[in-house]
C-alpha cells in the first residue's frame, strides 16, 4: 500500500519527480511510528501482574529510560524508571492499560496487563496425581504422598509447606488425625489411615506455609472416601 501511495506522488503529470509531496509523506510516515521495546515483567516476557507482590517492570526499548514514565489505569500517579524499572505492587481490576510515554506526552509503547490473584492453591498429591477435591477410593489411601501448593502467578511456581492437620473420619465418626510436619505424609501414618475400615471423609487444614506476597490466603481440602 504504501509503495502505491508514493508512486502515485512520486511524479506529476509531466512525469517529474513531485519531490514536495514525498518529502510530506515521509515526514507523515516517520512522525507516526513508535518506539520499537518491550516489557518484561520479573525478567519474562509477561503481562501478568500478581497482586500483594512487588511486580517489577522493565522497559526495553530504543528510547532513554530517563527520559520516560508511565501511566497505568487505576492509577493517578506516573510511575517513574530507575534502570528502566519500576515496582507495580497490583492493578485494582482484572486488566489494566499501561502506557509508557515521552516528555512530550507521546506514547512509545502501551500494552494491556492482567491481574493474577496470588492465593497459592493446594492439591493433595495421589501418586502422581495432584487433586483438590471430590472423591477418593479407600485404596488411594496408601498412596497419598502429601500436599503441594502452586500460585497462579507465571514466576512462582510453588509455595513452600511447613506442616498441616490431616483427619480421617469413618462412618461411625470416629477419626484418625495427625500434626503432620513439612509437606509430605510419613509412610506409618499413611500405613494407619489404612487400617479404617469403613473412611467416609478426608480433611486437610491449617496449612501452614511460607507466603511471598501479601495477605495471602489458602484452601483447605475435603475428600469424600467411596
Amino acid at each position: 500500500m504504501l509503495l502505491f501511495i508514493f508512486r502515485a506522488l512520486w511524479r506529476n503529470d509531466d512525469g517529474m519527480p513531485n519531490y514536495p509531496q514525498v518529502f510530506l509523506l515521509t515526514l507523515l510516515l516517520l512522525s507516526s511510528v513508535s518506539a520499537i521495546g518491550q516489557i518484561t515483567i520479573e525478567g519474562q516476557n509477561s503481562t501478568c501482574i500478581c497482586t500483594g507482590f512487588g511486580n517489577t517492570v522493565q522497559y526495553v526499548g530504543d528510547k532513554n529510560c530517563s527520559e520516560l514514565y508511565a501511566l497505568v489505569e487505576g492509577y493517578t500517579a506516573p510511575f517513574y524508571f530507575e534502570n528502566c524499572r519500576f515496582d507495580l505492587f497490583g492493578i485494582p481490576q482484572d486488566s489494566a492499560k499501561l502506557e509508557i510515554l515521552d516528555q512530550q506526552g507521546k506514547v512509545v509503547f502501551d500494552t494491556l496487563l492482567t491481574r493474577v490473584e496470588m492465593d497459592p492453591v493446594a492439591y493433595l498429591e495421589v501418586d502422581s496425581m495432584l487433586i483438590v477435591e471430590g472423591a477418593m477410593n479407600k485404596s488411594q489411601l496408601n498412596r497419598i504422598r502429601g500436599i503441594k501448593a502452586r500460585y497462579a502467578c507465571p514466576w512462582l511456581t510453588e509455595a513452600k509447606v511447613k506442616g498441616f492437620s490431616l483427619v480421617l473420619l469413618d462412618e461411625a465418626d470416629q477419626m484418625l488425625e495427625y500434626q503432620v510436619q513439612g509437606s509430605r505424609i510419613p509412610e506409618k501414618y499413611r500405613v494407619q489411615l489404612t487400617t479404617i475400615e469403613k473412611p467416609k471423609y478426608l480433611y486437610i487444614f491449617e496449612i501452614d506455609w511460607i507466603p511471598v506476597g501479601c495477605g495471602e490466603q489458602m484452601n483447605a481440602m475435603i475428600f469424600e472416601i467411596k
